[in-house]
């Protein structure tokens, strides 16, 4: 699962494409914003790419997820593309 930073409408998001389950995904999100300094600034929005349909094998499933994101207060970071460790 590789999180990154982007930016949307002015906005830095952090997007995640989930392939199969969405299990482990806010404990990722969690450990992503705290190793790059950002805190959630907003609701996620989710955008179905091939959504679960009857007949369909859970692993062709693909969610983007995005996250409004900010600096955490006190610190300074560029924006800048970074992928999940």
């Amino acid at each position: 699962m590789g999180l990154t930073e982007r930016w949307r409408d002015a906005q830095p998001i952090a997007r995640v494409l989930v392939h199969t389950s969405l299990t482990g995904l806010a404990e990722a999100l969690g450990r992503w914003t705290a190793d790059h300094d950002r805190v959630l600034d907003g609701p996620a929005e989710e955008r179905y790419l091939f959504p679960p349909r009857p007949g369909v094998p859970t692993r062709a499933y693909r969610t983007e997820i995005a996250w409004p994101i900010r600096s955490e207060p006190g610190r300074s970071s560029p924006p800048t593309d970074h992928e999940a460790k």
